[in-house]
């Protein structure tokens, strides 16, 4: 019998396939939002229980500039104000240091920790390499870009809530002595179509193994196309 227009077309194109180089499949697995979504709330949730200062509290610029200042003048041992030059009182440097307890510290810790994550995260993300569609024979090309478009659409999609779990995590930094209650609503990605792209990769390889033999099938296929057409005018 004879081929219908789309099979016609998917032989003609193997036919005419020269050999082209491997590609390396990706090595990549989309970041789960739930579970980061479950580690930010955890801690946007958690407030530092140490003597605050409430206008440090208040203040967050003056806050870090406070904590940058009392972290040098202890690296150095410093009995005099590096800024004005003039002796600390030993009861502000301990009013400060129950500010910016070792609770204080280690929550601060925390946050960075997970600030961190979340932009390697990004970056791996926004450096993906994708192969050309034109890297692949012409038959595959199709299935590969359907794939490589959902994968880039989720990418795009995770990158952007990512960001929005950093922003929120910067806030937090700013009030450790606060709470956040704030509830997400996370997008939905297509986590398979990393391994869709990486199955028709596959299928390329497989034919730089074997393309004189699906040259050849194809040829094949053709020819009886040809024959059943023939037969059919006749």
């Amino acid at each position: 019998c004879q081929l219908n227009e789309s099979d016609r077309e998917k032989f003609l194109a193997q036919h005419r396939a020269i050999l082209k180089p491997k590609i390396q499949e990706i090595s990549y697995h989309l970041p789960s939002l739930t579970i980061l979504v479950e580690d930010v709330s955890q801690l946007i949730n958690t407030s530092v229980t140490s003597k605050a200062i409430q206008s440090l509290k208040d203040d967050p610029s003056l806050a870090s500039w406070v904590h940058q200042g009392l972290g040098l003048h202890q690296e150095r041992h410093a009995e005099k104000c590096l800024f004005c030059e003039q002796t600390i009182p030993k009861e502000r440097l301990s009013v400060l240091a129950a500010h910016f307890s070792q609770e204080y510290e280690e929550f601060i810790k925390s946050l960075d920790s997970m600030i961190a994550e979340l932009k390697k995260s990004i970056q791996i993300a926004e450096k993906l390499y994708l192969p050309i569609r034109e890297q692949l024979y012409e038959d595959l090309e199709e299935d590969y870009e359907s794939a490589k478009i959902a994968l880039r659409q989720s990418l795009d999609t995770t990158i952007t809530f990512l960001n929005s779990l950093v922003q929120m995590m910067e806030v937090k930094k700013e009030k450790p002595f606060e709470k956040f209650d704030h509830s997400w609503l996370i997008p939905e990605v297509d986590f398979h179509a990393v391994e869709r792209i990486n199955e028709t990769i596959r299928q390329h390889n497989q034919v730089c193994d074997n393309l004189p033999v699906r040259i050849s099938e194809a040829r094949n296929k053709i020819e009886a196309d040809y024959v059943a057409g023939a037969l059919d005018d006749y």
